[in-house]
């Protein structure tokens, strides 16, 4: 996230969404103690989108690199 940007709940765990073999979409999210599966359907479109903006207000991979080689520079 760029500097200055507020943490975001989305970046406080890992996600995955999946597709079971009937073509339902789950998502697997885990944090620090916990993990879940979440198949309730308003729920993975929730978090979905929440996953998307997330990724929209992220930085490119190459200004990330940089950031984060900058950052690492100042230690």
């Amino acid at each position: 996230m760029p500097a200055g940007q507020p943490p975001n709940p989305p970046t406080t765990c890992a996600r995955l969404l999946m597709k079971s073999g009937e073509g339902a979409r789950v998502i697997y999210t885990e944090g620090i103690r916990a993990a879940a599966l979440i198949d309730e359907p308003s729920a993975v479109r929730h978090l979905s989108r929440a996953y998307d903006l997330l990724a929209a207000s992220a930085l490119p991979r190459e200004a990330s690199a940089r950031l984060i080689r900058e950052l690492m520079e100042e230690l």
